[in-house]
């Protein structure tokens, strides 16, 4: 996931010019010094890209007292980089079993667990890593969307704030601001929300929570100004067409709103409160037969919807269950959700490598981004 990737951008730090090779080789031609020439050797292949040969390298380093922790750090890394995160994990923990204060080896822990859905794990080193570097906000910024995600947006907000306190010119500033306004929405603490969007450009997803603070405010005019050019950049945006069909409803435009959630239950057919809010439209309007279909296809996906949350929050506890990973990747792919399915079915295939349904899951999801 590109917030791992950025907790986790720093190089290994070796120098790999002629006199780094060099170097490694004299090392390893002394039998007293072959764990530190290996050593040497496996975070020069590391850096160059060649993750299998580094690991094969290690392998003797890790195995030495005054090597080890180097090597399970470094190994970690590139454990990391091959998508193999449950082994990053078991990595950087025998890591830090040698050395508690190791950073670098905490950082892959964090991003290891966060990307196996161990969300729990992840956030316990990211607080540690967030304390043992007050400069960095990068941790910050991760717990804030652990948060987010877990809808505790108190919390989130706090982090976010915090991130940005660190690092107010962070490469992902405009992220952490969109997010911190969306949780600021869900608190209806409209006003903070806009101004946390103040400086972002004109997208979808601001238009929308623009949008929603306007409503909250009591601004009408506004919102539905707003919500007009959300509609001119994409028309058949979800966000976008639900909240237009719920400003038609307040304007008492209950046909309008009709047309906003056809859009919307077309478009989106796999949204279970779309089909909701067209159910109940189409009842008021005295489309009962309509309404009926509609609400049946509302339970219908709310049982995926469901499944869905409850398999997400055991994956939490369940940090080595490659298969649970696997459905929950074919469940975000039935929900229409591909981004997400593809990490689902990365995850579970860096706990097992052999998952073919897992496989085949993750090709149908790259092979639908390349059309």
């Amino acid at each position: 996931r590109r917030h791992t990737r950025s907790l986790c951008d720093w190089s290994s730090a070796v120098c790999s010019s002629d006199l780094a090779y060099k170097i490694a080789r004299q090392l390893q031609s002394n039998p007293a010094s072959v764990p530190q020439g290996d050593l040497l050797a496996g975070a020069i292949l590391l850096q160059s890209g060649q993750f299998e040969p580094a690991l094969r390298t290690l392998v003797g380093p890790s195995k030495n007292d005054a090597t080890a922790t180097m090597a399970y750090t470094l190994s970690a890394e590139a454990y990391y980089k091959l998508g193999r995160w449950g082994e990053a994990v078991l990595a950087s923990q025998e890591a830090l079993k040698r050395e508690p204060d190791n950073l670098m080896a905490r950082r892959w822990l964090a991003a290891g667990a966060y990307d196996l859905g161990s969300v729990g794990m992840a956030a316990e080193e990211l607080l540690k890593l967030a304390e043992a570097d007050p400069k960095d906000g990068r941790a910050n910024r991760l717990l804030g969307l652990i948060e987010k995600d877990r809808e505790q947006f108190a919390p989130a907000v706090d982090f976010y704030r915090e991130s940005l306190r660190r690092q107010p010119e962070a490469p992902d500033r405009g992220e952490i601001l969109e997010e911190l306004g969306d949780c600021l929405v869900k608190l209806n603490r409209f006003d903070e929300a806009l101004a946390a969007l103040e400086e972002l450009p004109e997208t979808v997803g601001v238009l929308n929570l623009r949008a929603t603070c306007q409503a909250g405010l009591g601004e009408a005019e506004a919102q539905s100004a707003t919500l007009a050019r959300a509609r001119e950049l994409e028309p058949t945006h979800l966000k976008t067409l639900v909240a237009s069909a719920a400003r038609a409803t307040a304007d008492g435009d209950l046909d309008q709103a009709i047309v906003w959630l056809s859009a919307a239950v077309e478009h989106h057919p796999h949204d279970s409160q779309s089909h909701y809010l067209l159910a109940q439209a189409l009842e008021r309007s005295g489309e009962g037969e309509r309404a009926k279909e509609q609400f049946r296809l509302f339970e219908q996906w709310q049982a995926v919807e469901q499944e869905f949350t409850e398999l997400h929050n055991t994956a939490s506890a369940e940090v080595s269950n490659a298969k649970l990973r696997l459905r929950l990747g074919d469940l975000a792919l039935k929900l229409a959700k591909p981004e997400l399915a593809g990490t689902w079915y990365r995850a579970a295939l860096a706990l097992d490598p052999r998952l073919e349904g897992a496989r085949r899951g993750l090709e149908k999801v790259e092979g639908t981004r390349g059309r």
